[in-house]
Protein backbone atom coordinates (compact mmCIF):
# COMPACT_ATOMS: atom_id res chain seq x y z
CA UNK A 1 0.00 0.00 0.00
CA UNK A 2 1.31 3.54 -0.50
CA UNK A 3 0.08 4.39 2.79
CA UNK A 4 2.58 3.05 5.57
CA UNK A 5 1.73 2.54 9.35
CA UNK A 6 3.44 0.25 12.22
CA UNK A 7 1.83 -3.21 13.20
CA UNK A 8 -0.53 -1.49 15.93
CA UNK A 9 -1.51 1.93 13.89
CA UNK A 10 -4.89 2.50 11.75
CA UNK A 11 -4.34 2.87 8.35
CA UNK A 12 -6.24 6.07 6.78
CA UNK A 13 -8.36 5.17 3.98
CA UNK A 14 -8.40 8.14 2.15
CA UNK A 15 -8.86 9.16 -2.02
CA UNK A 16 -5.29 9.14 -3.37
CA UNK A 17 -4.33 11.10 -6.34
CA UNK A 18 -1.75 10.06 -8.34
CA UNK A 19 1.27 12.32 -9.14
CA UNK A 20 2.95 10.76 -11.87
CA UNK A 21 4.57 13.84 -13.40
CA UNK A 22 3.99 16.37 -10.71
CA UNK A 23 6.75 18.35 -9.01
CA UNK A 24 5.73 16.17 -6.14
CA UNK A 25 7.46 12.77 -5.31
CA UNK A 26 5.40 11.08 -2.59
CA UNK A 27 6.74 10.24 0.67
CA UNK A 28 5.87 6.47 0.35
CA UNK A 29 4.59 4.41 -2.98
CA UNK A 30 3.75 6.64 -5.82
CA UNK A 31 0.50 8.16 -4.49
CA UNK A 32 -0.26 11.18 -2.11
CA UNK A 33 -3.42 13.41 -1.59
CA UNK A 34 -3.09 17.47 -2.62
CA UNK A 35 -5.04 18.47 0.26
CA UNK A 36 -5.81 21.91 -2.29
CA UNK A 37 -7.82 24.19 0.97
CA UNK A 38 -9.64 21.12 1.51
CA UNK A 39 -10.52 18.42 4.32
CA UNK A 40 -10.23 14.73 4.11
CA UNK A 41 -11.22 13.20 6.67
CA UNK A 42 -12.22 9.65 8.40
CA UNK A 43 -14.30 7.95 9.85
CA UNK A 44 -13.08 4.83 12.32
CA UNK A 45 -15.37 1.23 13.59
CA UNK A 46 -13.85 1.98 17.20
CA UNK A 47 -14.69 4.79 19.40
CA UNK A 48 -13.13 6.95 21.65
CA UNK A 49 -11.82 5.65 25.19
CA UNK A 50 -11.29 7.92 28.45
CA UNK A 51 -7.92 8.29 29.61
CA UNK A 52 -6.18 6.98 26.22
CA UNK A 53 -3.80 8.94 23.94
CA UNK A 54 -4.70 8.49 20.60
CA UNK A 55 -1.78 10.16 18.53
CA UNK A 56 -2.04 11.37 14.70
CA UNK A 57 0.96 11.28 12.36
CA UNK A 58 0.76 12.68 8.96
CA UNK A 59 3.73 13.48 6.36
CA UNK A 60 3.27 16.94 4.88
CA UNK A 61 5.57 18.56 2.27
CA UNK A 62 4.48 21.72 -0.30
CA UNK A 63 5.01 22.23 -3.62
CA UNK A 64 4.90 25.88 -3.71
CA UNK A 65 7.70 28.11 -3.55
CA UNK A 66 5.43 29.99 0.04
CA UNK A 67 5.15 28.19 3.47
CA UNK A 68 1.88 26.50 3.61
CA UNK A 69 -0.45 25.62 6.52
CA UNK A 70 -1.38 22.42 7.99
CA UNK A 71 -4.41 21.34 10.62
CA UNK A 72 -4.74 18.19 11.87
CA UNK A 73 -7.99 17.22 13.72
CA UNK A 74 -9.90 14.42 15.83
CA UNK A 75 -13.45 14.50 15.32
CA UNK A 76 -17.24 12.67 16.50
CA UNK A 77 -16.92 9.88 13.03
CA UNK A 78 -20.47 8.93 13.69
CA UNK A 79 -21.38 11.53 10.53
CA UNK A 80 -25.18 10.83 9.69
CA UNK A 81 -25.90 9.21 6.28
CA UNK A 82 -21.91 9.72 5.44
CA UNK A 83 -22.73 13.56 5.60
CA UNK A 84 -20.71 15.86 7.77
CA UNK A 85 -22.34 18.01 9.95
CA UNK A 86 -22.30 21.54 10.26
CA UNK A 87 -20.48 22.22 13.16
CA UNK A 88 -16.58 22.03 11.74
CA UNK A 89 -17.21 18.21 11.24
CA UNK A 90 -18.02 17.38 14.97
CA UNK A 91 -14.74 18.83 16.33
CA UNK A 92 -13.64 16.80 19.49
CA UNK A 93 -10.00 18.62 19.31
CA UNK A 94 -7.98 20.40 16.85
CA UNK A 95 -4.05 21.59 16.29
CA UNK A 96 -2.99 24.96 16.07
CA UNK A 97 -2.12 25.85 12.68
CA UNK A 98 1.01 23.86 11.46
CA UNK A 99 3.57 25.88 9.18
CA UNK A 100 4.50 23.28 6.27
CA UNK A 101 7.96 25.44 4.46
CA UNK A 102 8.51 25.84 1.46
CA UNK A 103 10.44 22.69 -0.07
CA UNK A 104 9.17 23.15 -3.40
CA UNK A 105 8.06 19.23 -2.89
CA UNK A 106 11.49 18.21 -2.42
CA UNK A 107 11.53 17.71 1.53
CA UNK A 108 8.71 15.51 3.42
CA UNK A 109 8.20 16.25 7.33
CA UNK A 110 6.24 14.63 9.84
CA UNK A 111 3.94 16.37 12.02
CA UNK A 112 1.87 14.91 14.77
CA UNK A 113 -0.75 15.73 16.83
CA UNK A 114 -2.15 14.26 20.41
CA UNK A 115 -5.44 14.08 21.66
CA UNK A 116 -6.36 12.25 25.58
CA UNK A 117 -10.08 11.21 25.03
CA UNK A 118 -11.99 12.72 27.99
CA UNK A 119 -15.35 11.50 29.74
CA UNK A 120 -17.40 13.47 27.35
CA UNK A 121 -15.45 11.92 24.42
CA UNK A 122 -15.93 8.37 25.23
CA UNK A 123 -17.89 6.27 23.25
CA UNK A 124 -17.73 8.64 20.03
CA UNK A 125 -17.13 7.14 17.18
CA UNK A 126 -13.41 7.59 16.40
CA UNK A 127 -12.94 10.33 13.72
CA UNK A 128 -9.72 12.04 11.80
CA UNK A 129 -9.52 15.20 9.95
CA UNK A 130 -6.77 17.00 7.66
CA UNK A 131 -7.13 20.08 5.99
CA UNK A 132 -4.21 21.93 4.37
CA UNK A 133 -3.61 25.23 2.02
CA UNK A 134 -3.60 24.83 -1.53
CA UNK A 135 -0.44 23.43 -1.96
CA UNK A 136 -0.10 20.96 0.62
CA UNK A 137 -0.03 17.47 -0.19
CA UNK A 138 0.49 14.75 2.93
CA UNK A 139 1.23 11.02 2.83
CA UNK A 140 1.89 8.45 5.13
CA UNK A 141 -1.11 9.13 7.55
CA UNK A 142 -1.28 6.97 11.05
CA UNK A 143 -3.46 6.90 14.20
CA UNK A 144 -1.92 4.88 16.97
CA UNK A 145 -3.54 4.76 20.94
CA UNK A 146 -1.53 4.62 23.44
CA UNK A 147 -3.26 3.29 27.03
CA UNK A 148 -1.58 4.86 29.79
CA UNK A 149 -0.80 2.33 33.02
CA UNK A 150 -3.03 3.12 36.21
CA UNK A 151 -1.53 5.81 38.41
CA UNK A 152 -2.25 7.17 41.97
CA UNK A 153 -3.09 10.84 42.31
CA UNK A 154 -3.08 11.31 46.20
CA UNK A 155 -3.50 9.48 48.89
CA UNK A 156 -5.26 10.98 51.81
CA UNK A 157 -6.70 9.64 55.59
CA UNK A 158 -9.79 9.61 56.46
CA UNK A 159 -8.99 8.69 60.29
CA UNK A 160 -10.04 5.27 62.02
CA UNK A 161 -7.48 3.82 59.73
CA UNK A 162 -9.27 4.87 56.97
CA UNK A 163 -7.43 6.26 53.80
CA UNK A 164 -8.93 7.47 50.02
CA UNK A 165 -6.91 6.73 47.03
CA UNK A 166 -7.67 9.08 44.28
CA UNK A 167 -6.26 7.70 40.32
CA UNK A 168 -6.42 7.35 37.18
CA UNK A 169 -7.31 4.09 35.25
CA UNK A 170 -8.65 3.49 31.60
CA UNK A 171 -11.83 2.03 31.97
CA UNK A 172 -10.15 -1.34 29.83
CA UNK A 173 -7.80 -1.67 32.38
CA UNK A 174 -10.38 -1.60 35.59
CA UNK A 175 -11.14 -4.95 35.29
CA UNK A 176 -7.61 -6.17 35.45
CA UNK A 177 -6.19 -3.86 37.86
CA UNK A 178 -5.71 -4.08 41.73
CA UNK A 179 -4.45 -1.83 44.36
CA UNK A 180 -1.05 -3.41 45.81
CA UNK A 181 0.51 -3.17 49.28
CA UNK A 182 3.95 -3.47 50.40
CA UNK A 183 5.31 -2.18 54.09
CA UNK A 184 8.64 -2.28 52.32
CA UNK A 185 9.13 0.15 48.75
CA UNK A 186 12.66 -1.26 47.74
CA UNK A 187 12.47 -5.13 48.29
CA UNK A 188 8.67 -5.90 48.53
CA UNK A 189 7.05 -7.99 48.17
CA UNK A 190 4.04 -6.42 46.97
CA UNK A 191 0.65 -8.29 47.61
CA UNK A 192 -3.19 -7.13 46.62
CA UNK A 193 -4.82 -5.36 49.63
CA UNK A 194 -8.57 -5.17 50.27
CA UNK A 195 -10.07 -1.89 49.60
CA UNK A 196 -13.85 -0.55 49.34
CA UNK A 197 -16.20 1.72 47.04
CA UNK A 198 -16.94 3.73 50.09
CA UNK A 199 -15.07 4.62 53.00
CA UNK A 200 -17.64 2.38 55.02
CA UNK A 201 -16.37 -0.71 53.40
CA UNK A 202 -16.74 -3.45 53.54
CA UNK A 203 -12.76 -4.10 52.82
CA UNK A 204 -12.59 -6.95 50.20
CA UNK A 205 -9.75 -8.41 47.73
CA UNK A 206 -10.55 -8.63 44.79
CA UNK A 207 -8.79 -9.01 41.27
CA UNK A 208 -10.08 -5.72 39.65
CA UNK A 209 -10.81 -2.03 41.17
CA UNK A 210 -14.32 -1.66 42.97
CA UNK A 211 -14.70 1.92 41.95
CA UNK A 212 -18.31 4.20 42.84
CA UNK A 213 -17.05 7.56 43.65
CA UNK A 214 -15.17 10.07 42.21
CA UNK A 215 -13.06 13.10 44.01
CA UNK A 216 -13.43 16.80 43.23
CA UNK A 217 -11.34 16.31 39.98
CA UNK A 218 -13.19 14.15 38.52
CA UNK A 219 -10.98 11.23 39.07
CA UNK A 220 -12.21 7.74 40.57
CA UNK A 221 -11.30 6.51 44.39
CA UNK A 222 -10.86 3.97 46.11
CA UNK A 223 -10.94 2.76 50.15
CA UNK A 224 -8.51 1.24 51.73
CA UNK A 225 -7.73 -0.24 55.25
CA UNK A 226 -4.01 0.04 57.10
CA UNK A 227 -2.76 -0.41 60.86
CA UNK A 228 0.68 -0.68 59.37
CA UNK A 229 3.28 2.04 61.04
CA UNK A 230 4.59 2.52 57.00
CA UNK A 231 2.77 0.88 54.04
CA UNK A 232 3.60 1.71 50.35
CA UNK A 233 0.53 0.94 47.91
CA UNK A 234 0.10 0.97 43.88
CA UNK A 235 -1.52 -0.24 41.42
CA UNK A 236 -1.03 -3.23 38.82
CA UNK A 237 -1.68 -7.29 39.19
CA UNK A 238 0.85 -8.86 42.45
Amino acid sequence: SPWGSGSSAYIMDLAYTNIAGSPVAAHGGDQATKLYQKNIFQALSSTYEEGVEYNMSVWATTASTNEQVLYLAFTDGDYANGALAASNYNLVASSTAIVVPNSGGATWNEYTFSHTATAADAGKRIGVKVYGRTETWCDDVTLTAVTPDPEIISFTSLGSNVYEIELTCAPSLKATTQPLKSTDLVIGPWAATPHAATSAGPFTTTNNLNVSGTAGSGNPVIYVESTDDEAFYGLGQP
